[in-house]
């Protein structure tokens, strides 16, 4: 008997701004990605989306879900248990284990423990007042995409050095500050002028990170490398963990394979967004059970580059394969659709705004309903754990 469960996180796709955002993030205020993607780009057709009476819900709030396919179809907004609008926190979320709030750090504050523990490990570092360079051609910076102060970045270069050696030094990191993550990369075609070309100090909400702008660098490509290294997050009572013990088959696709850790599951990492929905309809077509985990990025990355249309044309390809995907679902199948957090375009800034994210979810076996709003992404864990009868993750509820 088949028996899959699809989760597909559009990344950066919000539904309008969590009501807390006046404390703790007034510059998401307005903030409504889903809704200013669509307005704000009158070219561009949805018709996916339309039919299935998505957008008159997460507009309007009518609720009047049509079918597509066989498929009945719910409908649903979670709100963000996680501290700020973070893509590895909302992924951790999604996997059933709500992170720990990080603690805000910069790299000019913790970079002679750093340094340190690089040293310790056989590294040459040496902070050059701005950043903090190991073995000349990989460095250590403030993040500048997210939340100032709770995520470190590490990028080398990959025709310097073989990617173990970068994980290395983000491990070292890693041991040492208590940020949310620590992003560890790698790519080709990167010199040490790159790092000073490309680095920014921003100021905001009276925070100063000094950063690399990595989307400037131009390393995302085949060759891309990154691991994200969260902190405080047990992995083996998220989700994916729990199902590959249980002999549930598990695949990671697309930007989920570089931020979840499930030991056993199968990786298939990917930026490009079509190359991410042929691999989805691929392991769909190839497997009678298992868990697919998947992310569509490039949404995100037109975020932080505040194009609109951009996002709006990777949407509207999302929206025209979404019944191609839908189709390779039998009976026993489900699928839900979400986001990680939001990514306005529109709002004026470029990180990632703190928002609902959508629930769509896909099924011959669950009646039509309207979820309203729940309280945690962790839902989505609790729910596919439920689906298949393992074990409940750390935190959530199943929707059904």
């Amino acid at each position: 008997m088949s028996r899959r469960f699809l989760v597909l996180v559009i990344d950066g796709l919000g539904v309008g701004a969590m009501e807390d955002v006046g404390e703790t993030r007034p510059q998401d205020r307005g903030a409504d990605t889903l809704r200013h993607v669509v307005t704000q780009a009158p070219g561009r057709r949805f018709d996916t989306l339309r039919a299935i009476g998505a957008l008159d819900y997460f507009f309007s709030g009518s609720f009047s879900p049509r079918c597509l396919g066989h498929h009945s179809v719910s409908l649903g907004k979670f709100r963000l248990a996680h501290f700020g609008a973070d893509s590895y926190l909302g992924h951790q979320e999604i996997a059933g284990a709500i992170p720990p709030r990080p603690v805000r750090q910069f790299v000019r504050e913790t970079k002679d423990a750093i340094i340190e523990a690089l040293a310790a490990a056989g590294f040459r570092a040496r902070y050059t007042r701005d950043i903090i360079l190991v073995d000349e051609h990989i460095a250590i910076a403030d993040n500048i995409e997210t939340d100032y102060g709770l995520n470190i970045n590490i990028v080398g270069s990959l025709d310097h050095h073989p990617y173990a050696t970068i994980e290395k030094v983000g491990r070292c990191v890693r041991g040492v500050v208590k940020v949310g993550r620590v992003i560890t990369m790698g790519g080709v075609g990167i010199t040490q002028g790159d790092f000073f070309r490309c680095f920014e100090l921003c100021e905001r909400e009276g925070y100063v990170a000094h950063g690399i702008n990595i989307p400037k660098l131009r390393i995302y490509n085949d060759l891309y490398r990154v691991i994200h290294m969260g902190h405080g997050v047990d992995v083996q009572q998220q989700t994916p963990s729990i199902a590959v013990k249980n002999g549930i088959p598990v695949i990671l696709i697309g930007k989920t394979a570089d931020v979840i850790d499930a030991p056993g599951a199968e990786v298939l990492p990917e930026v490009i967004t079509e190359r991410v929905l042929e691999k989805i309809i691929h392991a769909l077509g190839a497997r009678e059970k298992g868990f697919i985990f998947a992310n569509v990025q490039q949404t995100d990355l037109a975020g932080h580059e505040q194009d609109t249309d951009r996002f709006a044309a990777l949407l509207e390809l999302i929206d025209q394969k979404l019944p191609s995907v839908v189709r390779q679902l039998d009976r026993e199948d489900a699928m839900i659709i979400t986001g990680d957090h939001g990514n306005d375009p529109a709002i004026g800034h470029t990180n990632h705004t703190r928002e609902k994210t959508p629930l769509i979810l896909f099924s011959q076996g669950i009646p039509t309903q309207d979820f309203g709003e729940r309280n945690t992404l962790a839902d989505v864990g609790a729910t596919v754990s439920r689906f298949f009868r393992i074990p409940l993750p750390q935190d959530g509820t199943p929707l059904t």
